[in-house]
């Protein structure tokens, strides 16, 4: 269906309006994927931050701490960490720039006809591996408060496996393989589930457009969980300052996402 170029992510905010009832203004859920990048040099990831930091935009960003030097190659070795990449998003953390997700263990595949680095591995391993992720960014002052998983693929049979700590669990596209479309904030064992879909996951250009098609952020009741990658804004800067810019009134922190009330989310935090 998403191949097809069904909105799937338009129907979600619709149904998830309609069962929330009206909400004063529409909210934006703003998630950022890939630090750091196994490809691209820190410096550029630092230079798209600016652009939210700059409008005051809080944003959830998904990091990796053990990350492969090639996800797609199952048995790549591990990058070199490097300290400043951590200690100056630490800072950013404290700031309150930004919130952080684990965003796996090593992004790394395992191989076979899907991507993903979850599929098929058993829980007590999966249990391991994500409190050894968790704990290892906590401890570089970036402590997490969501799980996204790489290629947007974590089995529901894993879900459990989860640090208690984790809060939200992000979905994407892919998660469709293994769950149904789930409005904005679903829940699942106390835990927010968030799933981000086209027209709401993809380049800032294509998300611009759709929001003013639609009129998305002139409906009450709303909540829009949108997703970026910054290294695919490197080539249109000026489309991801655009939508930064229109998005920064309605963008609420991702700790809102956790606040379970009568099913709806605060914008007063």
């Amino acid at each position: 269906m998403l191949r097809a170029g069904v909105p799937l992510g338009a129907w979600m905010a619709e149904a998830g309006a309609r069962r929330r009832g009206a909400a004063p203004r529409p909210l934006v859920l703003l998630r950022v994927d890939d630090y750091p990048h196994w490809s691209v040099g820190i410096d550029r990831f630092w230079a798209f931050h600016e652009r939210l930091s700059g409008h005051r935009v809080s944003y959830l960003l998904a990091v990796t701490p053990f990350l492969a030097k090639d996800p797609a190659v199952a048995d790549s070795e591990p990058r070199p960490l490097v300290a400043d990449e951590w200690s100056r998003l630490a800072e950013s953390v404290a700031r309150g720039e930004l919130e952080i997700a684990l965003h796996g263990i090593t992004h790394r595949t395992r191989g076979g006809r899907l991507a993903s680095e979850f599929d098929g591995m058993p829980v007590q391993e999966a249990r391991q591996g994500l409190a050894q992720g968790w704990g290892a960014l906590a401890a570089r002052g970036c402590r997490p408060i969501a799980f996204v998983p790489p290629f947007n693929r974590f089995p529901p049979s894993l879900w459990h496996a989860l640090p208690s700590e984790c809060g939200v669990l992000c979905l994407g596209p892919e998660s469709l393989r293994d769950v149904p479309p789930l409005p904005t904030p679903a829940w699942s064992d106390d835990r927010c589930v968030v799933m981000s879909l086209p027209p709401f996951y993809g380049r800032a250009r294509t998300i611009l457009a759709a929001l003013r098609r639609g009129r998305w952020l002139e409906r009450a009741g709303v909540v829009l969980p949108i997703t970026l990658h910054w290294t695919w804004e490197m080539d249109d800067p000026s489309a991801a300052d655009e939508l930064i810019a229109t998005l920064a009134p309605f963008v609420v922190r991702w700790t809102a996402a956790n606040q379970r009330e009568s099913g709806r989310l605060s914008d007063d935090q």
